[in-house]
């Protein structure tokens, strides 16, 4: 079974670029392909010591600014 082909966006024009390619990449070898969308965390002026990356409200807060 071969490995997916991951293709990890930001929404930049860049990021999209690579979407074809991965496109033709999976079809070319039967791959499944995964599109990824990557959501930076908020900024936190305090510091990033005081974020967790298990704080519940921070992973809501990251899940709704990737569905709007």
């Amino acid at each position: 079974m071969l490995a997916p082909v991951v293709v990890a966006l930001d929404g930049s024009p860049l990021s999209e670029q690579a979407i074809p390619r991965a496109v033709a990449m999976a079809r070319r070898t039967g791959a499944r392909l995964d599109l990824v969308h990557v959501v930076s965390p908020p900024y936190d002026p305090a510091g990033p010591h005081n974020v967790s990356p298990s704080d519940t409200q921070l992973d809501r807060e990251l899940l709704n600014a990737a569905r709007a």
